[in-house]
């Protein structure tokens, strides 16, 4: 009986460290070469540069009014402190809510 708690005992930390060693090795990131980062840098500025279009262009509410207007140098957005309560509002509203408050309501 001693022999087989043993063996069961020697099995299960083998199972144990095979299971361990599975997971480091699976959560390994997969490798990516200089053009992979390029590819990616590349697609990021695409997006980059539709956003800088989009803050300085005047032509996304009807007022004409362009976020840079009130937000020179991006001044007073501070996006990061999103969901909280605006006062001018009355309530909590995400950044999203933010962004199309101003469209619609420009100082």
């Amino acid at each position: 009986m001693k022999g087989k708690k043993k063996l069961f005992g020697v099995l299960l930390i083998g199972l144990m460290v095979s299971a361990v060693l599975t997971m480091k090795l699976s959560s390994r990131a997969d490798d990516f070469t200089k053009q992979d980062v390029e590819r990616w840098t590349k697609e990021f500025m695409t997006v980059v540069k539709e956003g800088d279009k989009l803050f300085h262009s005047s032509s996304l509410g009807k007022n004409k009014v362009s976020c840079d207007q009130c937000h020179p140098n991006a001044a007073n957005t501070h996006p990061e402190t999103y969901p909280k309560f605006q006062k001018q509002i009355g309530r909590v509203i995400t950044l999203f809510e933010m962004v199309n408050w101003c469209l619609r309501n420009p100082l």
